[in-house]
């Protein structure tokens, strides 16, 4: 198993670039300890994106392969209420990415925190934890 080292020699080369030649990457979201996902729009249909890709920047061939099989996974449950589908996949300046539809009503913490406000969301957050 390689170690794999973020590159931090260079800028992040996602902002501002066309993917794909349609789908235009805006700015960061959000980012967690394995990815980051980018605000974009599907140049083609005007319609909000979101971008997600591994964190480090050159993601080695384990990272890539995992992404891949994770989208395959993702698009086979296509159908399946809760399930956010892949509209693209691709590579970019040596990195990995999925191109998914935005959904409004916040990030999952916003909405888990919501329903535990609410008082619910203890279920959701144990399930979330198995998972």
């Amino acid at each position: 198993m390689s170690v794999q080292q973020e590159d931090t020699s260079s800028a992040d080369p996602f902002p501002g670039q066309t993917l794909s030649g349609r789908f235009l990457v805006q700015r960061v979201a959000g980012q967690t300890p394995d990815a980051i996902t980018y605000a974009g729009v599907d140049q083609t249909t005007g319609i909000p994106i979101r971008i997600q890709r591994p964190a480090a920047f050159r993601a080695d061939a384990d990272v890539r392969s995992r992404l891949r099989s994770a989208g395959e996974l993702i698009a086979r449950a296509k159908g399946v209420p809760g399930v956010v589908v892949p509209i693209a996949s691709g590579v970019h300046a040596g990195v990995p990415y999925l191109v998914l539809p935005a959904i409004s009503g916040g990030t999952l913490a916003d909405r888990l925190a919501q329903l535990k406000g609410a008082g619910g969301g203890t279920a959701a957050v144990r399930s979330m934890r198995v998972w």
